[in-house]
């Protein structure tokens, strides 16, 4: 069940930190926290709007999971 949330979930007007805090349980819940960062961040990146991943563009992607959500 808490995989195909994390397949369905979006950001949407929730604040990132608010969001974050739901992914994070429910990859728990998935049993996706030992996956590869790839992994992690590939299903992060899914759920947040266009907008944000247009803005981090520039920005050089960070290696681990926990460094890329901070």
């Amino acid at each position: 069940k808490a995989l195909a949330k994390l397949n369905t979930i979006r950001q949407g007007a929730r604040s990132f930190v608010d969001f974050i805090c739901d992914f994070d349980r429910l990859l728990l819940e998935a049993g996706g926290w030992n996956w590869d960062d790839r992994v992690k961040k590939g299903y992060l990146r899914a759920t947040v709007p266009l907008r944000l991943l247009q803005a981090t563009i520039s920005v050089e992607e960070k290696p681990t999971y926990i460094e890329f959500c901070s």
